[in-house]
């Protein structure tokens, strides 16, 4: 059990802040009102130097730290003047070396909170790091092909996560991983009058029978450094043999940066796709942090992992920086019927 950290107070706590950011060792201050880094020590800021966007600080801390332990993170941080409910606990911080996200593991060895109860300072333990590898495909041919979405193996249609993140957030622009411009395919698809005829013979949903039908192409291209470097992505609706239906053509090519640059969705939003140090020629390895324009400002709301194998493209993640419980798998096959 750890010992109470003290209690600063607002007088004090200027130089408390200027002791500890100005040190070598990893610490935070986050905003207890919304989990918002409000700053952090000189220790921990060069992990960050090369993020492709502003940040960490002014950024929610869960967009930076595994999916698998946000939920766990809230807990704390939501009791952390609870000295009886914390436990020191090893997290995984998404840091960042050349934009690429690297795993870094540091354990919470403490916390406190000021006079106010306005802010929390966390006192972290830097681990020895995961030896990992910058990012090298030399064929990502043997990725390339045709893959459809697995509506058994997922917890969600895609459209129905896209439209639960949009009643957190109006202004989340649709489309990710592999899904970026899937929807322009499907909303034609869904508005057919013999789809509806069809899945009402099915006793099915027309998004149900969409997503049955649903597949996508994927290419990759490589820089002069066996770095996945961006990807291109077509689109079709592939109709099954017992549907009485012409299938679309394919769309024309949809281009999406993998290297960490912005691809902008809308006016106010985008998308920056960071692979991950570790990845080969066996998975590729992404974070997807979607960013909304927030004065000139991009604040992060949403961030995914994905997982790119020769057979299978799967996007995981949870609603956790929303406050909201709901978790995520969306699996996708390769599939050879889409020629």
């Amino acid at each position: 059990q750890r010992k109470e950290g003290p209690v600063i107070s607002s007088m004090s706590n200027f130089v408390y802040r200027r002791a500890f950011l100005g040190s070598q060792f990893p610490f935070l201050v986050v905003s207890r009102a919304n989990c918002t880094i409000i700053s952090m020590s000189k220790g921990l800021e060069k992990f960050y130097a090369s993020m492709p966007f502003s940040g960490p600080v002014g950024q929610r801390i869960f967009h930076f730290v595994h999916q698998s332990e946000q939920f766990l993170l809230r807990e704390i941080l939501k009791h952390s003047g609870d000295v009886n409910r914390f436990f020191p606990t090893l997290f995984h911080f998404l840091t960042f070396d050349n934009k690429c996200v690297n795993i870094l593991p540091m354990r919470l060895s403490n916390l406190w909170s000021d006079e106010t109860n306005q802010f929390i300072f966390m006192s972290l333990v830097h681990n020895e790091a995961m030896v990992q590898d910058k990012p090298n495909c030399e064929t990502p041919k043997q990725f390339h092909g045709d893959f459809v979405f697995d509506e058994i193996s997922s917890t969600s249609l895609p459209w129905n996560l896209e439209e639960r993140i949009r009643r957190h957030e109006p202004s989340h622009a649709e489309g990710f991983l592999p899904f970026v411009e899937w929807h322009k395919s499907w909303r034609g698809f869904e508005e057919d009058e013999n789809v509806a005829y069809i899945a009402s013979q099915l006793s099915c949903s027309k998004r149900s029978l969409a997503v049955r039908s649903a597949g996508f192409r994927l290419a990759l291209e490589v820089n002069t450094k066996n770095f996945v470097s961006s990807c291109n992505l077509r689109y079709r609706m592939r109709i099954p043999p017992y549907l009485v239906l012409t299938p679309s053509e394919w769309s024309s090519e949809y281009f999406v940066a993998l290297d960490g640059t912005l691809n902008q969705q809308s006016q106010d939003t985008f998308l920056s796709i960071c692979p991950h140090r570790g990845s080969s020629d066996e998975c590729m390895r992404y974070t997807e942090f979607h960013l909304k324009k927030v004065g000139e400002t991009l604040v992060i709301y949403h961030t995914r992992n994905v997982s790119l194998t020769r057979d299978m493209w799967l996007t995981e993640g949870n609603l956790c920086s929303f406050g909201d419980p709901f978790e995520f798998r969306i699996l996708s096959l390769r599939s050879n019927e889409l020629l």
